[in-house]
């Protein structure tokens, strides 16, 4: 029998477009994970079909507080969808407390009906239905929206160390014979290059090893989880379970690991995830077939035994192990450390934007605790797994 929407979707009253009225459905993790909103709707544009590795890494989310839970929204003007917009269930703690954050995790419309307002209107919605409803990675567009939309914006300083030759040249020569004569020589440029930066980076840490991590350890919970500051993401094992053995997209190149510095005597001083991507094309520059390393999210225990930079350095040596063509990092604010970011062989390419709302009953006094307090990082939401 045919489910009809009104059964199973909560629907704003929409507003009138030239084709009839729009109306926002909310696909709950009941109905997503029978894939009932596949049905429901003409969808000549396949805008509802997400993958199937990001459809399970959404219903793997360790967050998901039942059959309720919000997965994504559909936006359907006479039956047709025209735009969509996902969650991804998270935790975010507020002082001593613990709420469910909805991650932005994609939103499209149809090129068809671009210019409309839908996009925006799937973010009011969004922001709407959540009592905290976060982006990390937003683009430039819906960056746009969510400032429009009165959203709490952070950002990170972008910065990147390249580590091969081979995707610049072939971004500005192509396969242009030249490409082959230049390449060799670009790349013993960047290695002496590399070896003057050496010269001038900060002592590397002495007597400490990397231990690759399937899993967080239960008893360093307490403390990476821990109260770090007034406003924070959730670090819990679970959290760490799933975003070590989920991503969006398949690809061989593609993986996500967990590393602890240890001691000779193998106590923990420091832990950091990373993540290896391939990217047909890096950046809006369209660097082509790169290989991105990226230092998503760090912690150090024992702050007299190494120090962030150290920790970076370590990451250099996983990431260039891993053959990466460029490693970037994105620090938050309150880092000041541009002077060392270049003496590590990285220059700053942009910034990375991250977008917060909480509903007021929540409470939240953003004058005494601004974002730039804030313990989010670039690994949070959707954007170290897409």
């Amino acid at each position: 029998m045919k489910i009809a929407a009104a059964d199973v979707a909560t629907q704003d009253r929409g507003y009138t477009m030239a084709a009839g009225p729009l109306r926002i459905h909310v696909v709950d993790l009941e109905m997503f994970t029978a894939r009932a909103e596949m049905r429901m709707w003409h969808d000549p544009a396949g805008l509802l079909d997400i993958g199937e590795r990001q459809r399970s890494a959404m219903l793997a989310s360790p967050f998901c507080a039942g059959p309720r839970t919000p997965m994504r929204l559909v936006a359907e003007q006479a039956g047709r969808v025209v735009g969509k917009g996902e969650f991804l269930p998270g935790r975010i703690w507020i002082g001593k407390h613990p709420h469910p954050v909805n991650w932005a995790a994609g939103l499209v419309v149809d090129p068809a009906y671009r210019g409309q307002g839908i996009a925006t209107t799937l973010d009011r919605k969004r922001r709407a239905i959540s009592s905290v409803f976060g982006a990390c990675g937003a683009s430039v567009q819906h960056a746009r929206i969510y400032r429009r939309l009165g959203f709490h914006e952070i950002s990170w300083q972008r910065y990147v160390r390249p580590c091969r030759a081979r995707p610049v040249v072939r971004r500005y020569l192509g396969d242009h014979p030249a490409a082959k004569v230049l390449t060799p020589l670009a790349e013993a440029a960047l290695a002496t290059g590399r070896r003057a930066v050496a010269m001038l980076a900060p002592p590397r840490p002495r007597g400490l090893t990397l231990q690759p991590a399937g899993a967080l350890p239960a008893d360093l919970e307490p403390i990476v989880n821990g109260p770090s500051a007034f406003i924070r993401t959730d670090r819990s094992c679970p959290w760490f379970e799933w975003v070590l053995t989920h991503q969006f997209h398949p690809d061989p190149g593609n993986r996500q690991a967990l590393h602890l510095v240890v001691e000779p005597d193998r106590q923990p001083v420091a832990w950091m995830l990373t993540r290896v991507r391939f990217h047909e094309r890096a950046s809006h520059r369209g660097f082509p077939d790169t290989l991105l390393g990226s230092v998503g999210d760090w912690g150090i225990l024992e702050p007299r035994r190494l120090t962030w930079m150290g920790l970076l350095q370590l990451a250099c040596d996983v990431l260039e192990g891993c053959g990466c063509d460029a490693i970037e990092c994105c620090l938050p604010p309150g880092h000041r450390t541009r002077g060392l970011m270049r003496r590590l062989g990285f220059v700053p390419l942009g910034k990375l934007y991250g977008f917060m709302h909480f509903a007021l009953g929540l409470g939240v006094d953003v004058g005494a605790h601004p974002p730039r307090t804030w313990a989010i990082r670039a690994a949070d939401g959707d954007h170290f797994v897409s």
